[in-house]
């Protein structure tokens, strides 16, 4: 289980609970770590100085393995990598999207000009090679690489700036200041419409039906689209919620927050959906963050009296 941690000094902090405790620290960027994502034991970030770096969980070095052939103006904004592993899209302030491949590190297709302004956010379709994105233009746009073409594009009343795809692709949530919307991934229909009083943070889906939204004020909620049933769980943070996400087995989810203190949670059903596990602090202001888990293996339930030496605090509910 690692916790991937892209922080506003440039530094990566890696936070590993199990099978072996370790906190590590990088200087991965010059500046700010604007996104990080994860695939397998592979994870990519991308920082406002206008590098990519890419690294091995399993490596002892964590290096810029490429170096975007851009100006300085131009930082990363959002990335992902492909499902089997061999590509990351990148997404940059003046709107380009790039295309690299992870096993020879080389630029293989730049989308020029994917949206008018900088792109907000983009995600790999789970089951398909496309790629969608929205930018400033309150487009999102739907993105087959290697063709060149655009599937499809839809222009939002309001400007977007999260997506996140069910885990089969099926349905979209689009995530703007303060409402989400989930759609047809294929038609683009309207399936669900939901509002929040405070500035979202952060969007993922539990299941095919069920996803859960972050907003600032520290409220989790968790929304059923079949029943349009939203449960919130307030106060989740007394600071203000900065980060979160849900590891791929949707069995875990990691926030940080605005006092620079790293949660993981339990995700569970019934009337509880969330249990607190454990928490570190992390030495500089936390931006986004990415959770890797081993499916196999169960969480901290070896090498506890480790954890607690090395930071973690755990509750006396687990």
């Amino acid at each position: 289980m690692e916790i991937l941690v892209g922080t506003a000094s440039g530094v990566v902090e890696t936070l590993l609970a199990e099978p072996v405790p370790v906190r590590t620290k990088a200087d991965g960027h010059a500046g700010k770590v604007q996104a990080i994502c994860q695939r397998g034991r592979q994870f990519a970030t991308g920082g406002s100085d206008g590098w990519v770096s890419v690294a091995d969980l399993d490596a002892d070095e964590y290096e810029r393995a490429w170096k975007q052939d851009l100006p300085a103006e131009d930082p990363v904004t959002c990335m992902d990598i492909s499902q089997g592993g061999k590509f990351c899209f990148v997404g940059t302030r003046r709107g380009h999207v790039y295309i690299i491949h992870l096993g020879s590190m080389r630029l293989v297709k730049v989308l020029e000009n994917a949206h008018r302004g900088p792109v907000l956010a983009l995600r790999v379709h789970p089951e398909r090679f496309a790629v969608f994105s929205v930018g400033m233009d309150r487009n999102l746009s739907a993105w087959n690489p290697a063709p060149d073409r655009i599937l499809h594009m839809e222009y939002d009343e309001r400007t977007v700036r999260m997506i996140e795809f069910s885990p089969s692709g099926v349905n979209l949530a689009l995530v703007s200041a303060t409402a989400t919307n989930v759609i047809n991934s294929d038609s683009g229909r309207r399936l669900h419409r939901n509002t929040f009083e405070s500035r979202t943070v952060a969007v993922g889906w539990l299941s095919e039906a069920r996803f859960c939204v972050g907003t600032e004020d520290g409220c989790v909620s968790f929304i059923d689209t079949t029943t349009t049933s939203v449960t919130e769980i307030p106060a989740v943070y007394p600071a203000k919620l900065t980060a979160m996400a849900i590891d791929r087995s949707r069995q875990f989810m990691a926030t940080a927050d605005s006092t620079w203190e790293i949660m993981l949670w339990r995700l569970e059903g019934g009337v509880r959906f969330i249990w607190p596990l454990c928490f570190a602090t992390v030495d500089t202001a936390p931006v986004c963050i990415t959770l890797a888990t081993d499916e196999e293996l169960g969480l901290h339930r070896t090498m506890r009296q480790e954890l607690e030496k090395e930071g973690f605090v755990f509750s006396d509910w687990d």
